[in-house]
């Protein structure tokens, strides 16, 4: 080939030397020799490679390979051109770094420094492009490829590239990527047809990484893995990338990949080792550690790391404190050399955490940030809210946790002694909006928040109340008070608590402008206290707590002017009534003096919402306050009409040991009318949440109940309400763009949980049971017949006109059109004769036969008439 160029110099003046015995002779020589073919023909240096890179496999072994068949290879990497153009690696590019990763993966255990010196020269000037361009391409080929074997061989590749002079730059792009909206896998190339020349490239690729499986990750994860094995001189240098990479090791300490997890771990240590020589550059190293001590500290961390790193399956109670001890421990080593780290790793670790679609590393970015806790800034809690403003209330589980970690890192800012004050106002309207979540966990969590906000609020501060007016958004929608929304947590057992323990702070505060300007904060109040009482009475008990509570409600209604709400109060406080009934009997009295007028309506709605709290002593004290409350006249007054909703927390006991005192309440008289039909209020008492949109419609009070008692009516409307102040309280951090919608990354997560019994189950479940309640007032006179007649419990049939029938002659007392004077003392024991009742029934057909399904249907009996034709049936007088 060198004669047939017409090369310049003749390799004739070799022939001496190559025949010499010495092998350091002819060595030399064939250096030499490779040096001026190379020199003499840089063209054809792409075909030289691809020459031996076939080659060299099948002559030799791996270990029988020459050396310097190897070595004459590094005189013709320098001449090659990998790029087309200044942007594009061209096809004889991609085929030559193939073959030079071939090489590597065959030779880079025998022959490690001649294949970092490939490399190496590979980069050399003027073609130090090459490098950059070899990095775009095993990152581009890591999602197609993405095997064990290619993460080794890439990791290699550029280890051997850090040693050469493009080492600092290649550090710093591979840390470029290494950012939140890399980390998720791309499919670009699997969403258009590949060309031919794709297609033989992924070919290649297959042959030489047939390894299975293939791990998914994205472009910022492999960049993570493909420096795992870098060592930079002089590596504290990098302050810029220190943050990114500790953050992005933090968090893959505990990836479910194996390669990853370790990877991550040996990073963190060589990581440390890498900087610590920096301490010799210190120029007061007075008060730092010596070498050994530093030394010894790495040392002893990477002995312990696999007991004090956090796993995957922990809870973030154990995580947590885990989680803070190892930023600690790495702050103490790397401060010294980087003053400004715990500010600018917390600040990335926020941005990762609401900009991130793996929702693993958002929530270990949170809780990072949390266990750095850097001073924050406006921009930091507008990012928060902007995140929070499209995940709360969401109606998936993944999320719903995800919107618990944002406010709980809301909480702990809140609690932080450093806070600066001039983002308290935009932190209480942020609780405030996020008391209007329609989901459980997050309402409970929202409490906490709001403790936290208010420990630095005087809300009696006439200033400070002048300045959380006036940075109310403009945009917001609703009440812009606290004690409305509080009262729904009541309903919940998992709620109440911290519900309750809010009211008695909120008690407190004698300036009612942010708690509940309305006349109804005294009389909720009140209304919320009674049963607390009358359990402290029945148990004989005395709580501090629950005795100041009740002086605030007295004074407040003392300021109001109700004189004998106050007057209760104070003979709770000092022990006065005689009996727990005398109180009971007392302070219904006062609730009628005050509020039976106007308020009834509201007071009934309140004690009704705490029937549905799963906690027994709430439901026993609430229902025999309403029993009582009941016996009121102004319950049976036609102008104070009551929706058939506020049924369903009565009907829902009907399934429980308290079915009794359930029917007892029922069994007083009371006006009904309007609201959802007898089949949907079943429905909700049943906590059938595939209803959800059928309900959406016609609840206006409680909604579906869950099994803790928690529920909200029109989730919907609530959960567009709750996100718009949250984005208004957004606008008010005046950040100069407005956030993205981000998707979490769906998981992949066995369905370990037993399928839920369907809604209809449930529902016959109930109607059966209120035919077994026959007995309640029939003395036992038909339970043979009820028991003959009550649907299976297997049953998976819609209720039958028969069965909505009889709970709809409970919805239908009464109407606004008659007076409550016609109820008769005892209205229900028609409605549980099932005797009589089903012989008239089956004239008309059985219940599998009946085409009479719709809700419509269930109207003809919400009415007296209904009432009348029922007892008619059975054998009673009308």
């Amino acid at each position: 080939m060198h004669q047939r160029s017409s090369g310049m110099l003749y390799l004739t003046q070799f022939e001496a030397t190559v025949g010499s015995s010495t092998p350091s002779t002819y060595l030399r020589a064939h250096r030499l020799i490779s040096d001026v073919l190379a020199g003499e023909h840089p063209n054809d240096a792409m075909k030289v490679l691809s020459a031996f890179a076939k080659w060299l496999p099948r002559i030799f072994s791996v270990s029988g390979c020459p050396l310097t068949l190897l070595q004459s290879l590094e005189y013709w990497t320098p001449n090659i051109n990998l790029m087309e153009d200044k942007s594009n690696l061209s096809q004889d590019g991609q085929t030559t770094i193939l073959h030079l990763m071939a090489l590597t993966l065959r030779y880079s255990e025998h022959f490690p420094e001649q294949i970092e010196v490939l490399w190496t020269r590979l980069v050399d000037a003027p073609y130090q492009s090459n490098g950059h361009a070899t990095i775009r391409f095993l990152l581009e080929q890591s999602q197609k490829v993405g095997s064990i074997t290619y993460i080794r061989c890439a990791s290699k590749i550029v280890s051997c590239l850090s040693q050469s002079v493009i080492g600092r730059s290649a550090m710093k792009d591979l840390c470029s990527v290494i950012e939140p909206t890399r980390m998720l896998p791309s499919i670009e190339h699997k969403l258009t047809p590949p060309e031919q020349s794709d297609i033989d490239l992924w070919s290649e690729l297959g042959d030489l990484f047939l390894e299975q499986p293939r791990h998914v990750l994205g472009a910022g994860q492999f960049a993570l893995l493909f420096l795992a094995d870098v060592a930079l001189e002089r590596s504290w240098e990098f302050q810029e990338e220190l943050p990114t990479l500790l953050h992005a090791i933090f968090t893959h300490l505990d990836h479910r990949s194996p390669i990853v997890r370790e990877s991550a771990k040996r990073m963190l240590i060589q990581l440390l080792r890498s900087w610590m020589p920096g301490y010799d550059d210190l120029s007061d190293r007075s008060n730092q550690p010596n070498r050994s001590l530093l030394v010894s500290s790495v040392t002893e961390l990477e002995q312990e790391l696999d007991r004090v790193v956090w796993k995957e399956e922990e809870s973030s109670k154990r995580v947590e404190p885990k989680m803070q001890s190892l930023c600690s421990r790495i702050l103490t080593l790397l401060v010294p050399l980087h003053p400004k780290l715990a500010e600018r790793w917390g600040s990335l670790a926020l941005l990762w955490g609401t900009a991130c679609s793996i929702r693993a590393i958002a929530f270990r970015s949170l809780q990072v940030f949390r266990a750095l806790l850097p001073s924050t800034t406006s921009g930091d809690l507008a990012l928060l809210l902007a995140r929070l403003s499209n995940t709360i209330s969401a109606p998936e589980e993944n999320i719903r946790s995800f919107s618990n970690e944002l406010i709980h890192t809301l909480k702990v800012l809140g609690s932080c002694n450093i806070l600066d004050t001039s983002l308290l106002p935009q932190m209480f309207w942020c609780a405030c909006a996020c008391l209007s979540t329609t989901v459980e966990s997050e309402f409970l969590q929202t409490i906490a928040f709001l403790e936290s906000v208010l420990g630095h609020l005087d809300l009696d501060d006439e200033q400070t109340i002048n300045i959380l007016i006036s940075q109310r958004p403009a945009e917001w929608i609703g009440a812009s008070c606290l004690q409305p929304p509080l009262l729904v947590g009541l309903r919940s057992s998992v709620t109440s608590d911290a519900t309750f323990k809010m009211l008695q702070i909120l008690a407190k505060v004698t300036n009612s402008s942010l708690v509940d300007p309305t006349r109804g904060r005294v009389r909720d109040l009140y209304t919320v206290a009674l049963p607390w009482c009358y359990r402290s009475m029945t148990e004989d008990t005395s709580d501090p707590a629950l005795q100041t509570f009740a002086h605030d409600v007295g004074y407040l209604a003392e300021q109001e002017g109700r004189s004998s709400i106050s007057r209760i109060m104070a003979s709770f406080i000092k022990g006065r009534f005689r009996t727990k009934e005398d109180f009971l009997r007392q302070s219904v009295a006062s609730l009628r003096e005050h509020y039976g007028v106007e308020d009834w309506t509201e007071v009934v709605t309140l004690l009704l919402g705490l029937v549905l709290n799963s906690e027994r002593w709430l439901r026993v004290s609430a229902l025999q306050i309403l029993k009582i409350l009941f016996q009121q006249r102004e319950t049976r007054n036609p102008v104070e009409l009551l929706g058939s909703e506020l049924l369903m927390p009565l009907l829902r006991l009907l399934e429980t040991d308290l079915a009794h005192a359930a029917l007892e309440v029922l069994e007083e008289p009371m006006t009904i009318s309007g609201g959802p039909p007898a089949k949907q209020v079943l429905r909700m008492s049943m906590q059938m949440k595939s209803l959800t949109k059928d309900i959406e419609s016609v609840s206006d009070i409680f909604g579906i109940p869950e099994h803790s008692g928690w529920c909200v009516a029109r989730p919907q409307r609530l959960q567009e309400t709750c996100r718009s102040n949250i984005m208004a309280v957004f606008e008010t951090c005046k950040v100069p763009s407005r956030p993205s919608q981000i998707h979490f990354e769906p998981e992949d997560v066995e369905r370990l949980a037993s399928p839920a019994p369907s809604e209809d189950d449930d529902l016959g479940g109930l109607v059966r049971n209120l035919h077994e309640l026959s007995s309640f007032f029939q003395g036992g006179e038909h339970t043979s017949a009820a028991s003959e007649t009550a649907p299976s419990s297997s049953s998976s049939l819609e209720p039958s006109q028969q069965q909505l029938a009889r709970v709809a002659a409970i919805l239908a007392k009464s109407t606004g059109t008659e007076s409550a004077t016609d109820i008769p003392q005892t209205p229900f024991i028609d409605v549980f004769r099932v005797d009589s009742a089903t012989t008239a029934f089956e004239q008309a057909g059985s219940d599998d036969e009946s085409d009479y399904s719709s809700d419509s249907d269930a109207f003809v009996y919400d009415s007296p008439a209904a009432l009348r034709a029922m007892r008619s049936v059975n054998g009673l007088k009308q």
